[in-house]
């Protein structure tokens, strides 16, 4: 009887080892044999063994990366292929690929270019392992994905496949929170922000919050109301460089505030276009842009002098932008609904256009710090067009992990540049000025939500966005390199 027993238990545990066997063994077994990315190396390696011994068959162009799945590209000697990602129990996406002679003879240029590996030891997530035949020998290289080189950028862009950057996640931080309305503007060499909020009773009128604002934390310093009762009805907003002097454009005229002494500075009527709620102003050095539908002006910022007018123009004015030092001033025209397409250029306490442009397709722009460089952003488009307006020399930059960017902001001394882009929800981006390669991503965007950004001359960039005004120290951000 006793043997029985024994022989029983021996079954009943083996049963229940295999049952756990069966339940644990999928999730156990990765982590011997490497999982998917390990399955990859090891097809890697294969490669490289039978190109040795002379299979003529193996691939002449193979890719992986690692994060967040496995992607891998493909691509035999004869230019046919796909780039697809491998999600462990299925294969997902991505395109097949089938080069013509033209581009499969870039794709061989590319192969013979790219440069040695990484002497680096990068981390799984940051990886890119290349196998490739390269002048009659197997090319084998890991890079990173944080400092992806061009030659392999430009293999992705032929052949199709998936290869966006690395980029650092990083966090800003809240600096200030309005518990009634919402902020309007900062300035961006002064500590000084502006908040409005609406007190509606037998008369409207809207009631200026003025806010120091810290690196750390923010307070109220005044709340006031001078501007008239009727002019409620803010529809754009300005503060100069030094937080001194604010601008406010209503429906029914042009007020400056003095913050020293918290009195209405000057009054003048409404810019044109009556109805039209785009209004726009914007402080350059010692004046006042101003735009109602199509007309262009500029004031003495400090009296209220009207100085003249730029231009008139039958399209409607969608922006103005200056440049950091006030020298150079930029005007974007389109219709309605459209993005600007006509562009003119002022330099400061002129009245004549020293330049036009026009972008068929449309974009946002903005200026340099010194005015000499303008970026266009085209929606939908993944690069950014640098264009010295002067000379007309345009350069493309890539944006690399987006399909399109709404704005784009430089740094005080020009060294950093933070693009406003088409992520889900929409993100910062980011970049390095000298290279052209981007830093870190800042996930501030919301959805139903939109933003302005601002850099300080501390290389803070700051974000307004309705109520809150949140920070980033892009001057202590640095570039991953690989090697």
């Amino acid at each position: 009887m006793r043997t029985i027993r024994i022989i029983v238990r021996v079954v009943l545990y083996g049963v229940l080892g295999l049952v756990l066997l069966t339940f644990f063994f999928p999730s156990l077994w990765p982590a011997f044999s490497g999982g998917t990315r390990g399955r990859y190396l090891k097809q890697q390696k294969h490669y490289a063994n039978s190109f040795k011994s002379g299979d003529t068959n193996v691939p002449l162009f193979a890719m992986d990366w690692f994060a967040p799945t496995v992607h891998f590209c493909r691509i035999n000697q004869s230019g046919k292929g796909s780039a697809r990602r491998d999600v462990g129990h299925a294969i997902q996406a991505g395109v097949s690929i089938s080069l013509d002679a033209t581009n499969l003879k870039v794709l061989v240029e590319m192969i013979n270019l790219l440069p040695p590996p990484s002497k680096q030891s990068l981390p799984v997530q940051r990886q890119i392992v290349v196998g490739c035949i390269r002048s009659n020998q197997w090319f084998r290289a890991v890079y990173g994905r944080a400092d992806i080189p061009d030659e392999l950028e430009k293999i992705a862009e032929t052949t199709g496949a998936s290869l966006p950057w690395y980029l650092p996640t990083v966090q800003g931080r809240p600096i200030a929170r309005a518990k009634i309305g919402e902020f309007a503007c900062l300035a961006s060499d002064a500590p000084t922000a502006i908040s409005k909020s609406d007190v509606y009773g037998q008369v409207q009128h809207s009631q200026m919050h003025v806010w120091s604002i810290g690196r750390w934390g923010s307070k109220t310093l005044a709340n006031l109301t001078p501007i008239p009762d009727d002019a409620y009805t803010w529809q754009s907003t300005a503060i100069s460089p030094d937080g001194r002097i604010v601008v406010v454009a209503s429906h029914y005229g042009l007020y400056a505030v003095d913050l020293q002494t918290e009195k209405l500075l000057w009054r003048a009527g409404r810019l044109d276009g009556k109805e039209y709620v785009g209004k726009v102003v914007v402080i350059g050095g010692p004046y006042l842009y101003t735009a109602g539908a199509h007309v262009v002006e500029r004031w003495d910022l400090a009296s209220g002098q009207k100085l003249g007018i730029l231009t008139t123009n039958e399209n409607i004015v969608k922006s103005l932008k200056t440049s950091r030092d006030g020298k150079v001033f930029l005007a974007s025209f389109g219709s309605y609904s459209e993005r600007p397409k006509y562009f003119s250029i002022w330099e400061g306490g002129t009245n004549n256009s020293a330049a036009q442009f026009t972008e068929a397709q449309g974009a946002f722009a903005n200026l340099s710090p010194d005015g000499e460089m303008i970026a266009l952003s085209r929606f939908g488009r993944k690069e950014l067009v640098l264009l010295r307006w002067r000379t007309g020399e345009r350069k493309e930059i890539p944006l690399r992990n987006s399909q399109g960017a709404y704005a784009v902001y430089w740094s005080a001394d020009g060294k950093r540049m933070a693009v406003y882009v088409d992520t889900y929800p929409a993100s910062i981006y980011i970049y390095d000025t000298t290279t052209w390669k981007p830093i870190a991503q800042w996930g501030c965007g919301r959805i139903g939500e939109s933003s302005e950004f601002i850099f300080g001359t501390d290389g803070a960039l700051f974000q307004i966005r309705g109520n809150e005004i949140n920070a980033l120290d892009v001057a202590s951000l640095k570039r991953i390199t690989e090697d």
